[in-house]
């Protein structure tokens, strides 16, 4: 419908994703790090103070670049929630209950982009495209006046006295010299960047190739949403029985036999909406086990720097996955080529990663 009202191409209505990611990405990093310093809860406040600001300005944008610029803050903003978030429940569950609750805070990011579609649908189908951002705008105030009123701060020591530009450098630069760190990043990294590419590149699929196929598109997501809730509590239910490295093994693999079944879907041209629904499905649980057991390895290597490490590894993923849908909506040939060749080459990566850090 945006692409419609403005009369501009696919590449340029993407890139209202990709810019939203963006900025989410760089200013994940500021907040982390700001929050290790002087608390959780003054971040939090500001990002989504900025959050509410952006949203208001995209349902007053006149033109395509406005609303661009207007995503772009709305995500500056929104970079706060994922970053800050996983800071806050690292300050305050152990190992295991961690786990066991990023594995639904997971599951509800991953989910809620593919909710809202089907949601943002209905009201641009009954009030307008503009809606969707009215709708979010007030669902923003309403969440900054709750976290004004009940959230109290999580970290209990600050020190004001580390901030500095060389401070801020310093303390990345050390990040990015832990390979244990980075290898369990980039695992949460690009398994996270490969859902947003399935979410992308089905949109478009299920609106030209599977245009009267008996599932729809809100069918599709329903079902793979389902299919994450049921993988999440299978995984919570393994939380207390096995180690966490396991658990991530087992996420892995299930990702990898999810990537080699949609290499053969391409190869023979198996175009069934059915089977690619099930393969898609068996990813979504794949996430289920990878995202917070990656996370929480990662999360372990500097266990006083929560907030700069929450940062780091949601500033990736949203980065990497801003480039990643851009670059799929340009190579996108109307199949499923491009989903099917990203996704093998990508989870092969992550079990190269997993073998590298055994190593």
């Amino acid at each position: 419908n945006i692409q419609k009202f403005y009369v501009v191409s696919t590449d340029i209505v993407t890139l209202l994703i990709s810019f939203n990611l963006f900025g989410a990405a760089l200013s994940g990093i500021l907040y982390g790090w700001f929050s290790d310093n002087i608390g959780r809860r003054k971040i939090y406040l500001l990002g989504l103070s900025i959050f509410f600001l952006g949203s208001f300005l995209c349902s007053l944008s006149t033109s395509i670049f406005i609303l661009i610029i207007a995503r772009c803050i709305q995500g500056t903003g929104g970079g706060v929630c994922a970053t800050v978030g996983l800071a806050i429940i690292k300050d305050i569950f152990n190992e295991k209950s961690y786990v066991k609750t990023i594995s639904w805070m997971g599951f509800f990011l991953s989910a809620s982009p593919a909710i809202f579609s089907i949601i943002g649908s209905y009201f641009t189908l009954k009030f307008g495209w503009t809606f969707n951002f009215h709708f979010i705008s007030v669902l923003a105030f309403i969440v900054l006046l709750l976290v004004y009123k009940f959230l109290p701060e999580s970290l209990l020591n600050t020190n004001t006295t580390k901030i500095s530009v060389s401070e801020f450098f310093l303390k990345y630069f050390q990040l990015f010299k832990n390979l244990r760190f980075l290898a369990y990043s980039f695992i949460c990294v690009l398994s996270y960047a490969v859902l947003w590419l399935h979410l992308t590149i089905f949109s478009f699929l299920f609106d030209k190739i599977f245009l009267h196929e008996k599932i729809t598109f809100g069918m599709f997501i329903f079902i793979n949403v389902i299919v994450g809730a049921l993988g999440t509590v299978i995984h919570t239910k393994c939380v207390d029985k096995l180690d966490i490295q396991l658990l991530l093994i087992i996420g892995i693999i299930i990702a990898l036999v999810s990537s080699i079944l949609f290499i053969i879907i391409y190869i023979i041209q198996f175009n069934s909406i059915e089977c690619i629904t099930l393969t898609t499905s068996l990813y979504w649980i794949a996430i289920a086990f990878i995202f917070p057991n990656a996370s929480a390895l990662a999360l372990n290597e500097f266990p006083n720097d929560q907030g700069s490490v929450a940062s780091l590894i949601i500033s990736l993923e949203l980065l990497f996955s801003s480039f990643l849908v851009y670059v799929g909506s340009y190579f996108y040939d109307g199949t499923i080529a491009i989903i099917a060749n990203v996704t093998f080459c990508l989870i092969l990566i992550i079990c190269i990663l997993k073998k590298k850090k055994k190593n």
